[in-house]
C-alpha cells in the first residue's frame, strides 16, 4: 500500500497545481495511440480511488495501482517549466531530487 499526500501548491505567478486534478488529467489522457481494455481498467481504478477524496486528502493505492501511476507520470511531456512540477513528480513517484 502506498500513500500520496494530495496538495495544492502555487505554480507560475498566479496559478495553483492541484495534485488531485493533475493526477486525474494524467490518468484520463490516453498515451499516444489510445488505450486498450486493460489499461482503461487500471485508469478507472485510479480515478475511482480519487473520486471522493478532498483536494488535500491522502490517496491510498495498492502497489500495482501505484506502479501504473508512476509509469504514467513518468511519460508526461509537460507544457511548462516550473519547480512545482518537479515537486509534484517527486512526491507522486517517490524519486529523489538529483
Amino acid at each position: 500500500m502506498k500513500e500520496i499526500e494530495l496538495k495544492i501548491v502555487p505554480i507560475g505567478k498566479s496559478g495553483n497545481l492541484s495534485y488531485k486534478k493533475q493526477i486525474e488529467e494524467i490518468v484520463r489522457t490516453p498515451t499516444e495511440g489510445g488505450v486498450d481494455y486493460g489499461e482503461m481498467r487500471k485508469a478507472i481504478r485510479l480515478l475511482d480511488a480519487l473520486e471522493d477524496l478532498a483536494e488535500d486528502g491522502v490517496l491510498e493505492l495498492e502497489d500495482a495501482d501505484y506502479d501504473y501511476l508512476r509509469a504514467r507520470v513518468g511519460k508526461v511531456r509537460w507544457p511548462v517549466i516550473d519547480k512545482a512540477i518537479i515537486q509534484f513528480v517527486q512526491d507522486v513517484t517517490g524519486i529523489s531530487p538529483e
